[in-house]
């Protein structure tokens, strides 16, 4: 009988594969204005904090030969959630930096846009013994399911369109 029995148990495993899901976005819009000399100028735009030294170094050489200057720059990241690995935090940051140059001075203008939320992306995995309509040993595993070239796209594009940054940029 015991034998009869193993043979009509059987275990089952199914896999579900819910929609990428994009929670708790955040849009925070952040501007810098100053004034500084040729002279001054690198060390202003990092004193900013908006701008890396490398960058700051590129806009300062620019102005040397120019009358103003524009530079918009974008970065996507995604980093784990420590607290739960099925879930990860994306951020988008644009920035824009426009320099003029006036009689004695330069005019310095930074805009950004800073955009998170949380992606989950999931694979749950059920699994159970079964006979007839009894189930037992039932065990769910939730993984992170990973993004690929698209989804990530579409994860950019997204946050883009949330932020808005093209409006916030022209005013």
């Amino acid at each position: 009988m015991l034998s009869f029995f193993s043979v009509l148990s059987i275990s089952g495993t199914t896999v579900t594969v819910p929609p990428i899901e994009y929670k708790d976005v955040n849009v925070k819009y952040e501007s810098y204005h100053s004034y500084a000399t040729l002279a001054t100028l690198e060390k202003v735009l990092v004193q900013s904090k908006y701008l890396t030294p490398e960058l700051a170094k590129k806009a300062a050489q620019k102005m040397k030969f120019a009358t103003t200057s524009s530079t918009l720059e974008h970065t996507f990241t995604m980093d784990i959630d420590p607290k739960n690995t099925t879930i990860r935090f994306a951020s988008r940051i644009a920035g824009k930096v426009t320099i003029s140059k006036n009689k004695n001075s330069l005019d310095i203008n930074i805009k950004r846009t800073v955009t998170t939320c949380k992606v989950i992306s999931q694979i749950v995995t059920t699994r159970c013994k079964s006979f007839l309509w009894w189930e037992w040993d039932k065990s769910i595993e939730i993984q992170w399911r990973p993004l690929e070239g698209k989804d990530l796209e579409d994860l950019a594009d997204y946050l883009g369109s949330v932020s808005n940054y093209q409006k916030y940029f022209s005013n």
